[in-house]
C-alpha cells in the first residue's frame, strides 16, 4: 500500500516587505490578488462547496462522492479558496492497491498414502517476508472438491496447522483452484495435505503463494443500484449504478441467499473505442459457496482496484447449466480520497469543481509532506453544493462542427421530428445558454421497427445538411406488453400466438408468467419467413426448458431472441408429454433501444431520417472524438410523431403467405375476369354481312 498525492500548482507567496510605507500597498495588492483569483474561477466553474475549518495548520478533509462525481476523473480542475477568496495549495492523498505478489511454491515434492496426497516445499523468501496470505493449486483435473489441511514449520519437525478439512475446488476448464485465504504467515516450510478417502486423486502441478498487499484504511462501502438484470440458458447479465462517477473502486461484492453455487463473474465497464461502443473488462474472479463435511467456504467478492470514470457496471455471470442466482444486494468498496491543506486561518473555505476544460495546477507541496511525519490534522467539514449564478457553460468541443455536407433525402421513407427547442431547466432553476449542446437521442419502437434494424440508414438532417452523430447501439433495454392468443392445440402440443405492435422489432427476449405451480417442459418459439419463391416456412428462433419445482417462487421464463422479427407475429409451442397444459397468463417482450449523441444547438427543425434499404452506414470524423463527446454530459432529445415520406410502390409490397396466399390470387383471379367481361361488352359488336 502507497500514498500517492495529485499535485495541482499554485505560484508561490511572496514575502510581505515590512516597511511600513508599503503595508498599503501591499495590502491593495493581496486584496486585488484575492478578487482576481477568484473571478478567475467563478465564471469558469459552475459548482462551490463551502469547506468550515476550525481552526488554523494542516487540515484533512473527505472529499464527499457527489465532489468526486462533478469534477474532473483526474481531479485537475479543483480548485481551493481561502475565506479571502485566496487560492492556496493542496494535495489529495488516496491509498492505491499494489498488486498482489505471487510465486510458486518452491522445492515442492509429492507423497501419496494411506488414501492422502502430501504436498510439502519451501515458502520463497520474498513471500515469507511479507507474509504469505493465500494458495492456489495448478491442477489439470477437471471439476474437483477437496478437503486440504495447511501446516507450516520453520524446522520441519514442529508444525503448525492453520486450516483443517478446508474446502477447496476447481471448475472445469480452469487450472487454477479457488484459494485457501488465510492469516499473514511468516515461516519457511509449507505442508499441504489433500484428503482422498471420498473422491479419487487428482494431479497437482503446482502451488501458486500469493502474498497480499497491505489492507486498505477503511474503504467505504455503498450499495450499487441494481438497474436490470437479465438472464438465459447460461448467462445472467446485471446493469448497475454507482451512487457517483469518478470513484476509485477496491471491489465489488454480491449478496445472495443461495447455499451452495459456483460462478464465474465479469466486471465492466461500457466505452467508445474505434468508432464503436466495447466493454472494458475492469475484472473478474470466481464468486461461490460450498460445504464440505460441515465446513464452509465463500467468496463473494470481485477484486478490481482501479479508479473507473462512469458510474454504469455491467455484470457477467456465467450459469453453466445451473439456473440463475437470485441477488438480494451488490456492494461496492470505495477507496476515500482526502484534501490535505495548510489552512492560513479558520473560517469558511470554499472548493470548486466541475470545469471539464481546466488544467492541472503545479502546487509546490514539499513544505506540507515535510509536515506530515509528525503532523497532527485538523478536521474539516463539507457543506452542500452550490450553483454558480455566474457560471456560463462553454460551447462542447467546439472544433465540431454541427452539419456536414448535403444529402439527398428523397430515397428515405420515414421522418420523425427531433426535439433539441427549449432547453430543460438546470441547478438552481436556470436553463443552460443557447447555443451547442451535446444531445443524446433514444430511437423509439417504432422508428426501429420501420428501419427494420438497420442503424446504418439513419440520418439526422436540419435545412438539407447531415448533422455527425455516433450511435451507442448497446443502448437500453425497453420493454413493451405484445398481444397473447391461445390457439388450438396440436396433439400433446400447446399453441399460443403473440401479435406485435409492429413488423421488424429487434427483439432481445421475451419473458413469459406461468401461474401453475409444479412442471417441466420444452418450449419452442418460431417466426415466419418467407423464401425467395414466396414461400412461407416457420423458422425457429428461441427454445428453453421451463422448470418449476415444488415451493420454488413464481419468477417469469425467459426465452432469448436477439434477432429482428420480419413479421408481427410470433408462434408459441410447448410439447406436454403426458401432462396436462399448463397456462400462460401473461409475456413481457424486450429489445435494446440504441442512442445516438450529437452536437446541436436549438433552432431550425431537424429530424431524424430512416427507413432505406439500400444505404450505408456514414462516416463522421466524429468518431474520432467519441471519448470527448461521451464525456460531455448530454441534454436528452425527444422523438415526435412518423411522417411517412415515400409510399412503396405496388411492386414492391410483400407477397400475402399462407391462406391469404390463396384468397390474394382468387381475388386477383377474379378482377381479371370482371375486366374481360367489362372489355368484352365495351368492344363494338361485328356486322353480319349476308
Amino acid at each position: 500500500m502507497r500514498k500517492t498525492s495529485r499535485r495541482f500548482p499554485l505560484s508561490s507567496r511572496q514575502s510581505v516587505s515590512r516597511d511600513p510605507s508599503c503595508r498599503f500597498t501591499v495590502l491593495c495588492l493581496l486584496g486585488l490578488l484575492a478578487l482576481n483569483a477568484f473571478a478567475a474561477v467563478s465564471p469558469d466553474w459552475p459548482y462551490s462547496q463551502d469547506l468550515q475549518v476550525s481552526q488554523k495548520g494542516l487540515t484533512k478533509a473527505k472529499l464527499p462522492m457527489e465532489t468526486l462525481s462533478k469534477a474532473q476523473l483526474s481531479l485537475a480542475d479543483l480548485r481551493l479558496m481561502d475565506p479571502t477568496g485566496q487560492e492556496i495549495s493542496y494535495y489529495v492523498e488516496q491509498s492505491l492497491i499494489e498488486p498482489a505478489q505471487e510465486m510458486p511454491l518452491d522445492h515442492m515434492a509429492i507423497s501419496m498414502a494411506h488414501g492422502k496426497t502430501v504436498i510439502t516445499g519451501m515458502i520463497p523468501s520474498a513471500i515469507s517476508t511479507q507474509g504469505l496470505s493465500s494458495i492456489l493449486l495448478l491442477s489439470p483435473t477437471d471439476d474437483f472438491l477437496k478437503p486440504i489441511t495447511l501446516e507450516t514449520s520453520n524446522d520441519r519437525s514442529h508444525w503448525t496447522t492453520y486450516a483443517k478439512g478446508y474446502p477447496i475446488f476447481k471448475q472445469s476448464g480452469e487450472m487454477m483452484s479457488t484459494s485457501l485465504e488465510l492469516p499473514k504467515i511468516n515461516q519457511t516450510y509449507l505442508r499441504l495435505t489433500l484428503d482422498d478417502g471420498a473422491t479419487p486423486p487428482i494431479r497437482v502441478q503446482g502451488v501458486e503463494l500469493i502474498a497480499a498487499p497491505k489492507t486498505l484504511p477503511s474503504p467505504e462501502r455503498v450499495e450499487a443500484q441494481i438497474l436490470e438484470t437479465n438472464s438465459d440458458d447460461h448467462e445472467t447479465i446485471v446493469q448497475l449504478l454507482l451512487p457517483a462517477d469518478n470513484l476509485t473502486l477496491d471491489s465489488i461484492r454480491l449478496e445472495t441467499p443461495e447455499t451452495t453455487f459456483r460462478r464465474h463473474v465479469t466486471v465492466s465497464l461500457k466505452t467508445f473505442s474505434a468508432g464503436e461502443f466495447r466493454d472494458v473488462v475492469l475484472g473478474e474472479g470466481f464468486i461461490y459457496r460450498v460445504a464440505l463435511d460441515q465446513k464452509g467456504a465463500e467468496n463473494l467478492r470481485i477484486p478490481l482496484g482501479r479508479r473507473i470514470s462512469g458510474r454504469q457496471l455491467i455484470l457477467r455471470i456465467e450459469n453453466g447449466d445451473s439456473r440463475p442466482l437470485a441477488f438480494s444486494k451488490v456492494t461496492a468498496e470505495v477507496v476515500p480520497a482526502y484534501l490535505v491543506f495548510d489552512a492560513p486561518a479558520p473560517g469558511t473555505y470554499s472548493v470548486w469543481v466541475g470545469n471539464l476544460s481546466a488544467t492541472p495546477r503545479n502546487y509546490d507541496i514539499s513544505s506540507l509532506q515535510d509536515k506530515m511525519v509528525t503532523a497532527s490534522f485538523t478536521n474539516a467539514a463539507f457543506g452542500a453544493f452550490q450553483a454558480n449564478s455566474a457560471y456560463r457553460a462553454p460551447e462542447p468541443l467546439p472544433e465540431v462542427p454541427e452539419e456536414s455536407v448535403s444529402i439527398d433525402i428523397s430515397p428515405w421513407h420515414f421522418r420523425k421530428v427531433v426535439d433539441v427547442g427549449l432547453l430543460p431547466l438546470g441547478e438552481g432553476g436556470r436553463r443552460p445558454d443557447e447555443g451547442s449542446h451535446i444531445w443524446r437521442l433514444e430511437l423509439d419502437l417504432e422508428a426501429l421497427a420501420h428501419n427494420s434494424g438497420r442503424l446504418a440508414a439513419l440520418r439526422l438532417v436540419r435545412s438539407g445538411n447531415q448533422i455527425p452523430y455516433i450511435v451507442d447501439d448497446a443502448g437500453v433495454s425497453r420493454e413493451f406488453q405484445p398481444r397473447l392468443e391461445s390457439q388450438p392445440p396440436d396433439g400433446k402440443r400447446s399453441r399460443w400466438l403473440l401479435t406485435l405492435p409492429y413488423k421488424g422489432i429487434p427483439l432481445s427476449q421475451l419473458q413469459f408468467i406461468v401461474d401453475d405451480a409444479l412442471f417441466q417442459r420444452n418450449v419452442q418459439l418460431y417466426q415466419d419467413v418467407t423464401g425467395e419463391q414466396g414461400e412461407t416456412t416457420h423458422a425457429l428462433i428461441g427454445q428453453g426448458l421451463w422448470t418449476r419445482t415444488h415451493g420454488e417462487e413464481k419468477e417469469g421464463f425467459t426465452v432469448p431472441v436477439g434477432t429482428t422479427i420480419q413479421g408481427d407475429k410470433l408462434y408459441i409451442e410447448m410439447d406436454n408429454g403426458d401432462n396436462p397444459p399448463i397456462h400462460i397468463s401473461s409475456v413481457r417482450a424486450f429489445y435494446q433501444a440504441p442512442r445516438i449523441l450529437f452536437k446541436a444547438s436549438p433552432g431550425g427543425p431537424l429530424y431524424l431520417y430512416y427507413g432505406q434499404e439500400d444505404t450505408v452506414a456514414p462516416q463522421y470524423d466524429l468518431n474520432l472524438i467519441a471519448g470527448e463527446i461521451l464525456a460531455a454530459p448530454p441534454l436528452e432529445a425527444k422523438l415526435g410523431p412518423e411522417e411517412v415520406l415515400k409510399v412503396r410502390p405496388w411492386w414492391e409490397a410483400p407477397t400475402p403467405s399462407g391462406g391469404m396466399k390463396w384468397l390474394f390470387w382468387l381475388v386477383m383471379g377474379l378482377v381479371v375476369v370482371g375486366l374481360l367481361v367489362v372489355i368484352a361488352k365495351l368492344l363494338p359488336a361485328e356486322e353480319v354481312r349476308e
